[in-house]
């Protein structure tokens, strides 16, 4: 009698992992077990086995346990494949056929971030681009923490290679506010990923407010504007400054003049024309001390002061002597427009006459009064204007 002894029998198996993974393949449980794939679940069977180089692949090996223990690591973006040869020994000593057991070893899930805008003004897009180059690969936005800024995202959106991030940021507080994207990629079978995390400075759009005490003053008085922002880093400039077509003088404002919080506009302007002029300051304000300078595009706001001519009159007194009973005959001028003079008093002595301290008049009017004087010598009547 001759004894047939059996020889164990595996089949080609597959087996996917991502790279880093190790193979944990058992030879026994996996495959000689698994009679539903026409192995005959033979106990106790020893084996060799040896990986097919790949260049492309670290970590392939050989030996002879009942596992594949070999650590992978795919160098590549896309998957490499590790063929294991597998020769399967009973314990009786018979040699079972040859078969392979074949590792899909899927690239770790890699990606870059390029943040094109790091510092922006307030109601402005970022510019992210998210990039991979390996195959499949999904980044997702693992959380957005906006500060008191404010956007559009929400945690868990998914981008492909390539695709942007252009929402629109928006500060409204007086302060930069530091907004952070943290991401983190994965493909179907692998990952996720290590994170990275990228900042975006949103710079407030500035503000700025002003008080003009002096709306309206006399030539060779001072303007009082006093100027407000709240806003950090802010600088008020002059965009322009009339005073009036260059009749104004005593004005010290250029546009490099700027201002900031509390600061007052106080220079003395003197008109010498007979009409009243306009001083027109045109202010806006910026952040220079940002990139890029905010806002980007400039409102202005125009501060009048309306100086007003120093009064000046003439008068014209044809009639320097009169007998009693006779009229006056006083002409008042000014070239000074809405001019008025004013009789500041009026002293008859012992003549007498019909006005009284206080009378105004404007340019061109007569004073005309009737004259008596009762007495036997000559009275001087005096007019101070």
């Amino acid at each position: 009698t001759i004894p047939i002894r059996p020889e164990p029998h595996g089949f080609n198996d597959v087996k996917t992992i991502c790279s880093g993974d190790n193979v944990s393949y058992n030879l026994q449980t996996i495959n000689i077990n698994n009679t539903a794939s026409g192995s005959n679940a033979m106990p106790s069977v020893s084996f060799n086995w040896t990986a097919m180089s790949n260049p492309n692949v670290g970590g392939e090996g050989s030996g002879t346990s009942v596992s594949i223990t070999n650590t992978l690591t795919n160098t590549t973006n896309t998957d490499q494949t590790v063929v294991y040869n597998v020769t399967p020994f009973s314990s009786g000593g018979c040699t079972g056929d040859a078969f392979t057991v074949t590792v899909t070893v899927n690239p770790q899930p890699q990606f870059s971030v390029n943040n094109a805008i790091t510092e922006l003004c307030s109601g402005s897009q970022t510019s992210i681009t998210l990039n991979s180059t390996v195959s499949g690969v999904q980044v997702r936005l693992q959380n957005v923490n906006y500060g008191t800024a404010s956007g559009t995202l929400s945690n868990g959106v998914l981008y492909s290679n390539g695709q942007q991030i252009t929402e629109v940021l928006t500060n409204n507080t007086n302060s930069p506010v530091t907004v952070d994207y943290t991401f983190e990629a994965s493909t179907p079978n692998c990952g996720p990923s290590a994170t990275q995390t990228i900042s975006v400075i949103v710079n407030p759009n500035p503000s700025f407010s002003y008080t003009n005490l002096t709306t309206e003053i006399c030539s060779g008085a001072s303007t009082n504007i006093s100027f407000s922002s709240t806003t950090t880093s802010h600088q008020i400039n002059v965009v322009s400054v009339d005073y009036g077509g260059g009749d104004i003088t005593g004005g010290t404002v250029t546009t490099l003049t700027k201002f900031f919080d509390t600061n007052v506009l106080t220079e003395t302007l003197t008109n010498d024309t007979d009409a009243a002029l306009d001083a027109v300051y045109v202010l806006n304000v910026t952040t220079p001390g940002t990139t890029p300078d905010c806002p980007l595009v400039t409102s202005t706001q125009t501060v009048i002061v309306r100086v007003l001519p120093a009064p000046d009159f003439t008068l014209t007194n044809s009639i320097s002597e009169l007998c009693s009973g006779s009229q006056t005959n006083i002409e008042l001028n000014s070239t000074v427009s809405d001019a008025q003079i004013e009789l500041s008093n009026v002293s008859y002595g012992l003549a007498s006459g019909t006005l009284t301290s206080g009378a105004r008049y404007t340019d061109g009017q007569q004073i005309t009064e009737v004259l008596t004087n009762t007495t036997n010598s000559p009275v001087t009547v005096q007019y101070t204007f």
